[in-house]
């Protein structure tokens, strides 16, 4: 991911959590892949988490497309209202990414808002994607591990009346080419 518009999608499966549920919270976590420092001119990494609102497949996802075949209504899946929602409070990695990030280092922000929208309406689930604001000044990458890692992939922890603190890794994740 980084500040000139490459984007990181992720779906995760919630099928075994009943769709009546009220969940008490929900984090998302990836894990920094590469050392980076941030300077004064991209300090903080601004990044935000959207819930999307096309069914993208991994094998046809990319910045034109979302299956394979429909095109995005942007590019790189940047219609708002479209391509993805911004409702509510949408979480922001602006403050946790900052300074100098080491790798190996877990980032976690709250999803919850997004979370209950899938479990209450599980048609409404077609992931997230992380998506960084570009900057006119300053450039910075950001490396996170995927779902091809033997640790530190990304995860979703649900946590909910009956099962403190479920844990879901990533169930889609494009893997043949680098975020678009």
């Amino acid at each position: 991911v980084n500040t000139n518009g490459k984007t990181a999608l992720f779906k995760f499966d919630l099928s075994s959590i009943n769709s009546t549920t009220t969940i008490n919270s929900a984090t998302f976590s990836l894990t920094v892949g590469a050392n980076a420092s941030l300077t004064a001119l991209n300090n903080p990494f601004p990044a935000t988490l959207y819930r999307l609102n096309k069914s993208w497949t991994e094998a046809g996802v990319t910045g034109i497309k979302y299956d394979g075949v429909s095109n995005w209504d942007a590019p790189i899946a940047r219609g708002l209202g479209t391509d993805y929602i911004s409702a509510g409070t949408n979480p922001q990695l602006t403050s946790i990414l900052t300074g100098t990030l080491s790798a190996g280092t877990v980032v976690t922000t709250s999803v919850t808002d997004i979370v209950q929208n899938w479990i209450t309406t599980p048609a409404n689930n077609y992931g997230m994607m992380l998506m960084p604001f570009t900057r006119t000044i300053g450039n910075v990458d950001l490396v996170f591990l995927s779902r091809e890692s033997s640790s530190g992939k990304p995860t979703l922890t649900v946590s909910y009346p009956s099962t403190p603190g479920v844990t879901y890794s990533s169930a889609a994740i494009p893997t043949n080419r680098k975020p678009f």
